[in-house]
């Protein structure tokens, strides 16, 4: 098996994101950045095929497969949504199979060999006679880690591991993490002033970020699972939190996660404020959970009576987490597990999980003005320098007027 090496903790290529191939989160022509029919060629345009899958196939990985013969392709495929067709069998469903034989497969994680909701996708792979099998990265699931690469040595496959490991990893970040912690993953999203500023004096935050900025966010809400916003977020904007990207259909939105830790959302909300945010943040173009500590009231009704869930916490700050995300009427709510939550303020949540440890990576908008104020991101954190970990820096990029930093957590 030959193993290209990975630069440890290195940066993106600049033509990648966290989220993928940066052109197209941007809805702009996607150029191949690497050179004609070389390993890495393929494999950009298996990566480019895996974000197809998002984010219907999660809690599994969304994972890319290209089949590749005399310079030609045969079929591309990409992860179905959660219990559908895998990659590998997406793209042999559009092939015969004898005309596979001594192709090359480009595949964006290792195929997997244990039976799920679908079965094993080597079990499929084996029979075909292929030349070599050039894969992204290993299955980080230590339960099966390296047996497909086995498996396939032994049938006399050539495998090749490790092209565009670094995006491949990029790309499967909340996958990785839930499979090797078993805790729901955390992205932060903010967009900020140079000195740190979320809002205005006024806390009116609309618009610090640049329009270029903004459609990125778009794609974030089609690439996680989830969105999840503080209430006074909620009633200062009445955000919809729905992707109004171009790539963006009735079946590709995001669960709407909104806490309320104080029971804001309530009765004594004025009924222009009320009357917005059933509109807008409980509309019913997506699910949308309230976890609050209010006993249920009229306002409470009306979320459920939308076909909305309202679940009562318990009267705890800071909330545990991972005890709420997994409550089993939420995943009888949503018909599976959440796979990923994004984050997206206010500026007392982030820097809630911040200190609670639980951000896996986060995107950063960095806009070119002061605003000064109080709505900053880690005001109370209070940290010391010498007992806080850096993290993993993985892009900068500059959309339109703005600086983007994408980062992940030390490993």
């Amino acid at each position: 098996m030959k193993r290209f090496p990975m630069t440890p903790n290195s940066v993106l290529h600049p033509s990648f994101a966290l989220v993928g191939w940066k052109d197209f989160a941007l809805n702009r022509a996607w150029t191949n950045p690497f050179a004609l029919q070389s390993d890495a060629y393929w494999m950009a345009e298996a990566l480019l095929e895996a974000m197809n899958g998002f984010p219907g196939a999660s809690p599994n990985p969304s994972v890319g497969c290209i089949i590749v013969k005399n310079g030609n392709e045969l079929a591309r495929g990409f992860t179905e949504p959660f219990g559908g067709l895998h990659a590998e069998a997406k793209a042999l469903s559009k092939i015969d199979k004898a005309s596979a034989k001594d192709a090359t497969m480009y595949v964006t994680m290792e195929p997997c060999t244990h039976q799920g909701k679908q079965p094993p996708c080597i079990d499929a792979i084996l029979p075909l006679g292929l030349k070599r099998i050039v894969i992204a990265m290993r299955d980080p699931n230590p339960l099966v880690q390296r047996t497909g690469l086995e498996a396939l040595e032994r049938h006399g496959v050539q495998v090749e591991v490790g092209v565009l490991e670094n995006e491949a990893r990029a790309l499967n970040i909340c996958f990785a993490h839930q499979i090797t912690t078993k805790k729901i993953p955390v992205i932060l999203k903010w967009a900020q002033s140079i000195e740190g500023a979320l809002a205005d004096h006024t806390g009116k935050s609309q618009w610090i970020s640049s329009e270029e900025s903004r459609l990125y966010t778009q794609y974030l809400r089609l690439r996680y699972d989830a969105i999840l916003v503080g209430a006074r977020t909620v009633i200062a904007d009445a955000p919809s939190l729905l992707s109004r990207h171009p790539l963006a259909t009735p079946d590709k939105q995001p669960v709407r996660l909104i806490y309320d830790p104080n029971g804001a959302l309530s009765d004594s909300l004025s009924a222009s404020v009320s009357q917005a945010i059933l509109e807008k943040t409980f509309c019913p173009a997506a699910k949308s959970i309230l976890l609050t500590t209010n006993s249920r009231n009229s306002f409470t009704d009306l979320v459920e009576e939308k076909g909305h869930l309202v679940w009562t916490l318990d009267q705890q700050e800071p909330l545990n987490w991972d005890a709420a995300l997994t409550l089993p009427a939420l995943q009888n709510f949503l018909k599976k597990p959440l796979g990923s939550i994004l984050v997206e303020g206010g500026p007392r949540l982030l820097t809630q999980l911040i200190k609670q440890n639980r951000a896996v990576g986060g995107h950063v908008f960095i806009a070119p003005l002061f605003l000064g104020g109080s709505h900053r991101v880690g005001e109370n954190l209070n940290a010391d320098l010498k007992d806080s970990a850096f993290f993993n820096l993985k892009q900068s990029s500059i959309l339109g007027r703005d600086i983007l930093l994408e980062w992940t957590r030390q490993p």
